[in-house]
């Protein structure tokens, strides 16, 4: 027959959790920011537990975490964090490319090489409507009627 375990002391933790500061930390909506308020030592098994506080969320679910589950949900999110900004840093020219199109993103003429801009800024001057409104037509510059203001 095994010995009963009673309640084990509090041990010294990986990570130094500090009161009043900020973590990401995940929840069952996601990754939300949060400020651990408290610390205590909980009656009915002596281990530690931090209040934290989810920033932008009802303050009816701030919550008593253990230590042990606070610290890996800190180290699990540093984590995924650093792999999330490495995945943004890592854009491809084919990503670009599909996000300029997307997006309409027109290169500056400052950017392109001499003939390039002289034929954008050439298309720009023949593409360019200059319109004025008179009280019933819609009149461009070199007198055509485009149509009736209604």
């Amino acid at each position: 027959m095994l010995p009963a375990e009673g309640p084990k002391p509090m041990e010294k933790s990986k990570i130094e959790v500090k009161i009043n500061e900020h973590y990401n930390l995940v929840r069952r909506t996601g990754l939300h920011r949060a400020e651990v308020l408290e610390m205590r030592t909980n009656p009915l098994n002596m281990r530690r537990e931090y209040y934290v506080h989810y920033e932008n969320l009802d303050r009816r679910l701030d919550e008593w975490i253990d230590a042990d589950k606070l610290e890996q949900e800190i180290e699990a999110s540093a984590d995924s964090t650093a792999s999330t900004q490495m995945d943004e840093a890592m854009v491809t020219r084919n990503k670009k490319r599909k996000y300029d199109e997307i997006n309409h993103v027109q290169q500056p003429i400052s950017d392109m090489d001499p003939a390039t801009a002289a034929l954008e800024k050439e298309h720009e001057a023949i593409t360019k409507v200059r319109l004025y409104y008179s009280s019933q037509y819609v009149i461009s510059l070199d007198d055509r009627v485009l149509g009736e203001v209604y």
